[in-house]
């Protein structure tokens, strides 16, 4: 197919449809991530398995996640749900514990359609024509004497999401998320039932969406990681570029099972971890999980590291060159003695993510000007094009065209920085709010948002700042006591800003202090604050 049929302009459509993330790979990544791990009792100095998790979403308030513990026949299940879900989603029950990091595993296609220039709602199917599904509605709009409508159009290969009536070309959109049984999160159910760790295995088999990868760990001993999605059987296309509709060569055959989805169970090194194939964040944790053996403690201060992994990969090379602008050769110097932490109050680290950002935006010119947003957005690190410099990025010889960039990147941030007036510690720079949909105005906004709190960490180190997301839920499961697990979530549990439960948590949350995630009914009952009983009339 003519690549030339698919306009730019479908990528802000992308971004615009349905409920985040679930669109997104077509579209651009999700800022941030979110990072998940389990370690074996032969890691462990608990003398059991540990699980930790820390979902990456936006600062939002009333937050996404909801803390809650299930009890009733065949159900004790507790941890992290969300209020218009079904289910625990990241938590324990009495035999497992598991905890999720969404994948980028890719559940949908894009389909070129051939309109009927005789009838636009008919597309071309293998040579002839075929109708197109028409959904019609109204809605009413206050001040308005008429219902405003409109079309919803479905072909087999999914809803029409836009059209270039100029060359009888319509877009279809198929997504695993729009199949029958595929609510978000739906499969928890089955999960917070789940009898060890075998059985949660076997279930996550029956997980549709979103597409994610999880840890766990049992009462038994073991632990394990495994893919879970409904992804398409594909022959004979990718769905890396859009397919011709009227074709049927990039027609989904099915469903790959979720058994045969990839997964590690017991592996020799005692852990596994998932944080969305993010290099950095991924080799970072791997690290520190290989060192001494680790407690809730340690897990508390894992989650909350800023050590900039990038940045252990990349200031080394600047001990090789040197700059004649005297500006520059004292940030390099910075930059060298710095030690790589992205703290609230270091200049350093506002000087090295804005030379990060530069290398990207330099590397990004090098690109045909339409691909260069997407390959800002797109590009997860640019670590390994640096350290192995090839002449698939760099002119001449490699090495010293990768010393020109990293001393050019470095002077362009300077420069931005100091047109900014922003050189400065990186806390002056970067906070956190959870901002409220009613935090309009000055009176709305000291009502609703709560913050700001300093933000420590960026994209690519652990503790993921980025973009207004990050973890404002942090999960730390001790599987051989349950009541020893900790949580912080922020930035509270109730939607009312009446509630002293609105925004009581978000200090602890800001400050890293971890509070006691209970199970027992004997520790339940020593923790509680009040009890509140709902008797039917």
């Amino acid at each position: 197919m003519d690549l030339s049929a698919v306009s730019y302009l479908l990528g802000e459509t992308m971004r615009r449809v349905g409920t985040a993330p679930f669109f997104q790979s077509l579209a651009g990544p999700v800022p941030a991530g979110s990072n998940a791990w389990a370690i074996a009792p032969s890691r462990s100095r608990t003398g059991g398995p540990l699980v930790a998790g820390d979902p990456h979403r936006r600062f939002d308030n009333p937050s996404l996640r909801y803390l809650v513990h299930l009890r009733a026949p065949g159900w004790n299940v507790a941890g992290a749900t969300a209020p218009w879900l079904p289910g625990v989603a990241i938590g324990h029950n009495e035999h497992v514990a598991w905890a999720m990091a969404a994948s980028s595993v890719d559940v949908q296609d894009l389909f070129v359609e051939r309109l009927n220039p005789a009838d636009a709602h008919q597309v071309e199917d293998r040579g002839g024509f075929v109708d197109v599904d028409v959904e019609r509605e109204r809605i009413e709009v206050k001040g308005r004497p008429e219902p405003f409508e409109y079309e919803r159009q479905y072909t087999k290969h999914g809803a029409l999401i836009g059209l270039d009536r100029e060359r009888n070309l319509a877009y279809a959109l198929r997504w695993s998320g729009s199949e029958p049984g595929t609510a978000a999160e739906l499969g928890a159910l089955a999960l917070d039932r789940a009898a060890g760790t075998s059985a949660f295995r076997q279930l996550l088999s029956h997980w549709r969406m979103p597409a994610a990868q999880f840890v766990f760990a049992g009462r038994d001993g073991h632990i394990g990681s495994q893919l879970a999605a409904l992804i398409p059987l594909r022959t004979g296309m990718s769905g890396d570029v859009p397919s011709a509709g009227w074709s049927g060569a990039g027609d989904w055959r099915g469903w790959i099972p979720g058994a045969a989805l990839p997964g590690v169970h017991d592996p020799a090194g005692g852990y596994v971890v998932v944080a969305n194939d993010h290099v950095a964040r991924v080799s970072r944790i791997t690290d520190l999980l290989r060192g001494p053996r680790l407690d809730v403690e340690d897990f508390e201060r894992l989650q909350h590291d800023v050590y900039a992994w990038n940045a252990a990969q990349l200031i080394p090379l600047l001990s090789r060159i040197r700059s004649i602008e005297e500006r520059v050769e004292a940030g390099r110097r910075r930059l060298m003695a710095w030690d790589r932490r992205i703290d609230p109050q270091s200049t350093e680290a506002t000087l090295y993510v804005a030379w990060e950002q530069e290398l990207v935006r330099l590397l990004a010119e090098r690109v045909p000007q339409p691909l260069q947003s997407e390959l800002v957005t797109r590009l997860r690190s640019v670590v390994q094009l640096l350290l192995t410099p090839s002449r698939r990025w760099f002119d001449g010889h490699p090495v010293r065209s990768r010393d020109r960039l990293l001393v050019d990147a470095l002077a362009g941030a300077i420069e931005h920085l100091q047109a900014r007036n922003a050189e400065v510690a990186w806390g002056q720079l970067h906070t956190i709010t959870f901002k409220h949909p009613l935090g309009v105005g000055e009176r709305g906004h000291r009502r609703f948002d709560v913050g700001p709190f300093l933000a420590a960490g960026y994209g690519d180190t652990v503790q993921a700042n980025a973009g207004g997301s990050g973890p404002s839920l942090r999960v730390i499961f001790d599987v051989s006591d349950w009541d020893r697990s900790v949580v912080t979530q922020a930035p509270g549990q109730s939607e009312s800003p009446a509630s002293p439960h609105f925004s009581d948590l978000a200090e602890l949350w800001a400050s890293g202090t971890y509070f006691p995630f209970v199970f027992t009914e004997g520790a339940v009952q020593a923790h509680a604050k009040s009890t509140l009983t709902l008797v039917p009339k």
